[in-house]
């Protein structure tokens, strides 16, 4: 074998073997915002549903 070339070779398989590796999937960033928007549009049909609630009770007790 020349000098070098199992360096070389070794250097190649290495180089090989760390591209065949599929990177990580990136975290579905949209997925949770989404949710978290969501979540949020819930919170606020409760709040104003209590706040219609509350101007129909006022209203009521005024007149």
């Amino acid at each position: 074998m020349v000098p070098g070339m199992a360096a070389r070779i070794l250097l190649l398989a290495a180089c090989l073997a760390v591209g065949a590796c599929k990177p990580a999937p990136p975290p579905d960033v949209m997925k949770r915002q989404r949710e978290a928007l969501d979540s949020a549009k819930a919170v606020d049909d409760v709040i104003q549903k209590q706040a219609d609630d509350q101007r129909r009770r006022i209203d009521d007790a005024g007149r």
